[in-house]
């Protein structure tokens, strides 16, 4: 019997090899009477043509051919622009207007993270596009062909029916990133495959694909693979289309609302669950903690520092912080501790602080007592099975219970705000630095899932460094789980105040962050596709202009910017409104 090659074999050979099959070849070869659209984006190949006698809308992800230095600056490596996720969304409403069902290769490295990306709000396009797969009344097929990189692939691929390549994987971020940041060593592919388990049979097992297309032996056997993908490809189109559309949309629905949710035994089965604790059984928030630099005359530098602040006539007969300037944040300015504390760990002048725990939210937003959690007994553990949660991830999270005193990365309850009733999801960055996991994503959807059945309005908080490693893929499907869930929510005609806080980035600020009805961006916070580390290892800069509120509100993808300490009242303002309309 031949044995199973390693995954760094798979990858190398098979998932990146420069000979496999591209969307472009096998489009040409898949369907007949093809009429090709001007793509906005090289590496986006997109048409209609006609294949099992039905006429079909097709995109698909273009990677470079070979090793040639060219032909790779072509198509950007594979890696689509927001222009191109724009026309995406451009396809799939001239789609539903024409009752033509979709079909997409999925086949790149990640999103272009360039600056001009960035500039175009490459975020807010990916996150569209997922919401616009959510919700799209035509039937959708999705085909996994070689690399699914993180939620640039993932744009793609929220679809009725879901087929991957044998030796295709599916990452939350690259295998060779993935070692950098958690084993300090790129090299390490087997390590990170096996954390990330983003191959074929992890998928099947996650239930993220339906079905995996046995592939030939040789990756450059073209031939081989138009036709095992013709009758998947066929097969899956028969199913979707001839499901009644009502039925097809709600099947989606439930599909990706379960998307993290695999534990087979001694599951939490209500959709609600019990409220568990009320405000005042909380842990209070640490008020005096703050990580910011308090000037003590401890040495040399500091008697010099005091001289100066001496000289700029600064009382010091209290404590100060220096709001240091780095990037885009910071004004340079001494604060008074008690003036930053009192400004909910932030400056007074600029705006820049640090970021907070959920308790903190709490104090700062709701009204005094009125906030009573619910699900706060979701955790990893209750979701996922044991056998797919590592013993290091296990002391991970038993670390940033005690760290937190919370048992996940979002916070949810019932609460008031000048004394009008709402939802409010709170990220918790004290948790794993506010990623995404499952069970972040699971108490989000049933936070919304509350709304809609109570007719209330829903706050949505985001501070978070994005997708949770070490969940690997089931970690990168929260994006498209919350997404829907905000999608259910405004068919519901109910809304979201979405608040933007610092810092928020990676799959975060890709989904549910820019969903709301309302957006509303922290003066002076970090908001960027790539987070600090990640931009670090792949060995781009984060630009300041780019990736600061300011920028992002000037480019229309925040509807209000506002400081920390007038965030209640905002909130409130819509609130308001929200129930006087309501009322008439």
């Amino acid at each position: 019997m031949k044995s199973r090659p390693a995954p760094r074999e798979i990858f190398s050979r098979m998932t990146k090899s420069p000979d496999r099959i591209r969307s472009s070849d096998l489009i040409k070869h898949l369907f007949t009477k093809i009429t090709y659209f001007r793509a906005k984006d090289d590496a986006l190949i997109c048409g209609r043509g006609i294949i099992n006698k039905k006429e079909v809308i097709f995109m698909g992800q273009e990677k470079p051919r070979g090793s040639d230095p060219s032909s790779a600056h072509k198509v950007n490596s594979g890696m689509m622009k927001p222009e191109g996720y724009r026309q995406a969304l451009e396809l799939l409403g001239y789609a539903e207007d024409n009752m033509l069902p979709v079909i997409t290769f999925i086949d790149t490295p990640g999103a272009d993270p360039g600056l001009e990306s960035a500039k175009n709000l490459l975020s807010w396009a990916i996150s569209d596009c997922i919401s616009k797969f959510c919700s799209v009344r035509t039937p959708t097929i999705s085909l996994i062909l070689g690399e699914g990189g993180s939620s640039g692939a993932l744009a793609l691929q929220v679809t009725d029916r879901r087929l991957m390549m044998e030796h295709a994987m599916f990452y939350v971020i690259a295998p060779e990133t993935c070692g950098s940041l958690i084993f300090r060593d790129s090299s390490r592919l087997d390590d990170s495959i096996e954390l990330l388990r983003p191959t074929s049979r992890d998928m099947s097992h996650f239930g993220i694909i339906d079905e995996v297309i046995k592939e030939p032996e040789e990756p450059s056997h073209h031939e081989k693979y138009v036709r095992v993908i013709r009758m998947a490809v066929a097969r899956a189109l028969g199913e979707v289309t001839r499901t009644e559309m009502d039925k097809l949309l709600e099947k989606r629905r439930k599909r990706v609302l379960s998307l993290g949710v695999y534990r087979k035994h001694g599951l939490i089965s209500s959709v609600v669950d019990f409220f568990q604790r009320s405000s005042h059984d909380r842990a209070p928030a640490m008020k005096g903690k703050a990580r910011a630099k308090v000037i003590e005359a401890t040495n040399v530098s500091d008697v010099i520092e005091l001289a100066y602040l001496e000289s700029r006539n600064i009382d010091l007969s209290k404590p100060h912080i220096l709001c240091e300037k780095n990037d885009f944040r910071g004004c340079g300015k001494y604060i008074p501790l008690d003036a930053y504390l009192e400004n909910h760990k932030s400056c007074p002048f600029c705006g820049k602080g640090e970021a907070l725990s959920s308790d903190e939210w709490i104090e700062l937003l709701c009204d005094h007592n009125s906030f009573t959690e619910f699900n706060s007994k979701i955790t990893v553990r209750e979701l996922l099975n044991r056998e797919d949660l590592s013993d290091e991830y296990l002391r991970m999270l038993e670390n940033a219970e005690i760290k937190s005193g919370c048992s996940e990365a979002l916070t949810t309850g019932v609460a008031k705000i000048n004394r009008h009733r709402c939802v409010i999801a709170l990220s918790n960055f004290s948790f794993l630095g506010g990623s995404m996991g499952s069970a972040l994503g699971e108490k989000f959807c049933r936070a919304v899932q509350f709304c809609i059945v109570k007719k209330l309005p829903f706050i949505s908080l985001c501070s978070s460094g994005g997708a949770r490693m070490h969940e690997g893929t089931v970690s990168l499907m929260q994006m498209a789980k919350t997404i829907m869930a905000l999608t259910l929510l405004k068919e519901a005609g109910l809304p979201c105040l979405s608040v933007i806080a610092h810092p928020c980035t990676g799959s975060a600020i890709a989904s549910f962050a820019t969903q709301g009805t309302i957006n509303i961006g922290e003066e002076n916070a970090l908001m960027a596709f790539e987070g600090p580390r990640v931009a670090q290892v792949a060995g781009t800069a984060l630009d300041p202009e780019v990736t600061g509120s300011r920028f992002i509100f000037e480019q229309g993808g925040i509807d209000e910017l506002t400081s920390r300490k007038k965030l209640r009242k905002l909130l409130a303002r819509y609130l308001k409104f929200f129930y006087e309309t309501r009322e008439k």
